[in-house]
């Protein structure tokens, strides 16, 4: 009987003590692939995974290269290690075109699995999005329980989708199914779009997050928005912790978004943002139109969430919405562009604050600096859109 060897992320956060003893060969299997990087390396490596989760899983290696490879089934007992410096391209093969694509699924589509990993080993390895107009996802999290991520650059497109996903299900609160008892550490998204980011956490239940960087968008989302969720009231998040969450030219590092799901503990310390509109986005709870329900009520996070030791940078061409133009202070709205950014959503201009905290929940704030602010205060609060003035603007995303 040999134990799974483990990445060394998991053992570091003490997640290899859930793992169990399985009877195969400890020796890590390398996954031989078809030469050239525009041959579709998907079934291959499914089959590769399937063949050895049914010994009892193990390790399985990628040698470096260049991989195209999309929709990816990880099973139980796998950890999928791939070396510094590969290079991974998402299949559309077979693809039906009104769908968006994830390159890897962990619990999403063929029920729960557990112990499972994907980790560069000697350092990062790369994965590059195109533009894809329905969206794109690195990975999505799921019905997985004991799981670790680490050690990837993406390279974003400003396409829609966080690139990682955690998603939430279940037809009612006493059955929701959400990712358990993970990691993610050591992540960089480039080319963010607004809206999305390096991670959004529609549902989780004791996940950390360890360096965690993105270039525009949201760094760390913990908005539970899924339509279905908030309708079922199946999702939410609880006992987050994050460390190390940073932002450059973006909204925000961190963000708070209930909608109509009462969540428990988020807890962030040492967030740095950088040309970003904001370090902190600590928005309300609100019930939308379209979320069905009689009985939804204004979401919230639990007492004990916090953000601590963040650090705000002044720059000139964060990302900002026409909704967030009120807290542009009148001698700092000529720094704000007429032009649509690359990702169609948001517009050029000045940082607007350390902190927005619009919430009727308590995050506690603590050990807040901001540097090159001449203008705004630390923190600002929830403020109206003034739909009339800012009116040259488009308010809505273009298809």
């Amino acid at each position: 009987m040999n134990k799974i060897l483990l990445p060394s992320s998991m053992i570091a956060c003490g997640l290899v003590s859930l793992v169990a003893v399985q009877s195969h060969a400890v020796k890590p299997q390398t996954v031989e692939f078809s030469a050239g990087v525009s041959k579709d390396q998907s079934i291959l490596l499914q089959k590769s995974i399937n063949k050895l989760s049914a010994k009892g899983g193990g390790v399985l290696h990628m040698n470096k290269g260049t991989y195209t490879i999309g929709r990816i089934d990880l099973r139980s007992n796998i950890h999928l290690q791939i070396d510094k410096g590969t290079i991974i391209i998402p299949s559309f093969k077979n693809l039906k075109s009104w769908k968006s694509n994830t390159i890897f699924y962990l619990g999403k589509k063929g029920g729960k699995i557990q112990n499972v990993s994907i980790e560069g080993v000697g350092g990062k390895f790369i994965v590059k999005l195109p533009k894809y107009k329905k969206g794109l996802r690195v990975a999505i999290i799921a019905n997985v329980d004991n799981f670790s991520i680490s050690n990837i650059d993406i390279y974003d497109n400003f396409t829609k989708f966080s690139s990682l996903s955690f998603s939430a299900s279940g037809t009612d609160k006493a059955h929701r199914i959400i990712p358990k008892h993970g990691i993610i550490s050591n992540i960089a998204n480039y080319h963010s779009a607004y809206g999305y980011g390096t991670v959004q956490i529609q549902g989780g239940y004791d996940i950390k997050f360890n360096n965690i960087y993105s270039q525009g968008g949201v760094t760390l989302r913990a908005e539970t928005g899924y339509k279905k969720n908030n309708i079922n009231q199946t999702g939410g998040v609880d006992k987050i912790v994050a460390h190390n969450i940073m932002c450059e030219d973006g909204s925000s590092a961190v963000m708070f978004s209930p909608h109509t799901i009462k969540n428990g503990t988020v807890q962030a310390e040492n967030i740095k943002a950088k040309n970003c509109g904001f370090a902190v986005r600590i928005e309300r709870g609100f019930i939308s139109k379209k979320y069905a329900n009689p009985n939804a009520k204004i979401g919230s996070f639990a007492k004990g969430s916090y953000v601590k030791n963040i650090e705000a940078t002044y720059g000139t061409t964060a990302q900002l919405k026409p909704k967030n133009f009120v807290h542009v202070p009148d001698k700092l709205f000529h720094l704000v562009s007429h032009k649509l950014n690359p990702d169609g959503e948001s517009y050029s201009g000045p940082s607007m604050a350390g902190i927005i905290n619009s919430a009727r929940y308590k995050v506690e704030i603590e050990n807040l600096a901001t540097h090159g602010f001449l203008y705004q205060k630390p923190i600002v609060y929830y403020k109206k859109p003034n739909y009339r003035k800012y009116k040259k603007w488009s308010w809505k995303s273009p298809d």
